[in-house]
């Protein structure tokens, strides 16, 4: 399990908890162990003492790559309606490919098949902070990059 303190978009304090899996079977399994385990739920009830509010349960599913570094750089797009998501998924494959030119570092491109759907998530991993703050110069150093992100807004 994956723990992310959230920033660069997130509100101010938030905490996400993600868990990469092979499948939803392979979900499903996992699920049902941790379902029976008196230790999770009384974690998940201590996690209830800190929390002011929860967004629900996402599902993504990767269209583009399958790997994060540990400092993830994340945009998330929600679709202007439920017939936009191929149109923002070919969109955010596009840009996915000119900012690995650009910087050459691959970008995942994933969407959702539970929770809000219409989502579209780009997410690039990278080492560290300062690894971020070098792949955003070199995009925002090149003429190409805010055309392409401004079609997608």
């Amino acid at each position: 399990m994956n723990v992310w303190a959230g920033s660069n978009g997130f509100q101010f304090r938030t905490v996400g908890f993600s868990v990469a899996y092979e499948s939803l079977a392979a979900r499903a399994a996992v699920n049902a162990k941790l379902g029976t385990n008196k230790s999770w739920w009384a974690l998940a009830r201590k996690m209830t003492e800190y929390a002011r509010s929860w967004e629900p349960d996402t599902i993504y599913q990767y269209v583009r790559g399958g790997t994060m570094g540990t400092v993830v750089n994340q945009n998330l797009i929600q679709t202007k309606g439920p017939n936009e998501w191929k149109a923002a998924i070919q969109w955010a494959n596009e840009h996915a490919e000119l900012c690995k030119q650009i910087t050459g570092i691959d970008t995942n491109v994933l969407h959702t098949i539970y929770g809000k759907l219409g989502d579209v998530t780009m997410l690039t991993g990278m080492a560290n902070a300062a690894a971020v703050d070098e792949y955003r110069a070199k995009l925002m150093a090149s003429a190409e990059f805010m055309p392409k992100f401004l079609e997608g807004a």
